[in-house]
C-alpha cells in the first residue's frame, strides 16, 4: 500500500495483544516471539488478568519494549477487551 502524502511505502501500526492468566512459564517466549518479528511498526500490549504466579516479573523484565496492563482477574473476554481498548493500531492481532 502506498501512502498518498509522501509516496513512500506505508506501514500501518499493528497492535499485538497478548492476554495471560498464570502462564508465566510461556509468557516470556510469547513476548519474545513478537519482538523477534521483522515488521517494526508494532506495539505490544500484554494484559495480565490477575495472575498469582510470576507473570508480573516476566512482564516487567521486558521494560519499555512492551505496554503492560495489569488488572484484577475477570476472565479472558475482559482481558481481551482491556487490550483492545488500550490499543492504537490499525491492525489488531490477538496472540
Amino acid at each position: 500500500m502506498v501512502n498518498q502524502k509522501n509516496s513512500k511505502e506505508y506501514e500501518p501500526l499493528v497492535s499485538v495483544i497478548i492476554t495471560s492468566y498464570n502462564y508465566a512459564c510461556y509468557l516470556g517466549d510469547s513476548i519474545q516471539s513478537v519482538l523477534d518479528q521483522t515488521y517494526s511498526n508494532i506495539e505490544i500490549l500484554v494484559v495480565d488478568d490477575g495472575s498469582v504466579d510470576e507473570s508480573r516479573d516476566v512482564i516487567s523484565g521486558f521494560g519499555k519494549r512492551i505496554t503492560p496492563l495489569f488488572r484484577d482477574h475477570k476472565g479472558q473476554c475482559a482481558a481481551i477487551n482491556t487490550g483492545f481498548t488500550a490499543s492504537n493500531g490499525e491492525i489488531i492481532i490477538f496472540f
